[in-house]
């Protein structure tokens, strides 16, 4: 896996987050993530209409996506 460089040639670093939690709707879910140098790592998770809850943390560098999961979860990386 190559991550991709800012444009001065220099690693991006970033962070941010988001959730969802809507009582109309019932949805509930969220993901957040951070970059420093060449390693992102974050979580996701969803809150399903059973109210089971699955969350993914990973993180990734040059051999590729390292996911760990709870909940009823595949293994993949987003």
């Amino acid at each position: 896996m190559r991550l991709r460089q800012g444009r001065n040639g220099e690693p991006a670093n970033y962070e941010f987050y988001y959730k969802v939690s809507d009582y109309e709707s019932g949805s509930n879910f969220g993901h957040a993530e951070k970059r420093q140098d060449d390693k992102p790592e974050g979580t996701y998770f969803v809150v399903l209409p059973d109210g089971t809850k699955q969350v993914v943390e990973y993180e990734a560098g040059e051999d590729g996506c390292k996911p760990r999961m709870s909940g009823n979860t595949s293994r993949h990386c987003i």
